[in-house]
């Protein structure tokens, strides 16, 4: 009926694709650009970041008296005020 050829050499291992060296270097070189392209976004975010803390440091009041807040009351009753 149907028969069948076996051939021990037709099974190699492709599991490690053949790499041509120009293509390599295309990879590589693509690889290199693309974490120019993420380093220059983190340097981009820090530079941001720290226009943002300068301007969030702008906005708060520092105040530089020393003393202590004392509550006055404007109803004070009459008994209140001989003790």
């Amino acid at each position: 009926m149907f028969s069948t050829q076996t051939n021990s050499d037709s099974y190699e291992d492709d599991s490690t694709p053949t790499v041509r060296p120009q293509q390599r270097q295309q990879t590589e070189a693509s690889n290199y650009q693309t974490l120019q392209d993420y380093n220059d976004a983190v340097a981009n975010a820090a530079s941001d970041l720290e226009k943002a803390q300068d301007v969030l440091n702008q906005t708060i009041i520092v105040s530089d008296v020393n003393g202590t807040v004392v509550e006055v009351a404007d109803s004070v009753g009459p008994t209140s005020k001989e003790s």
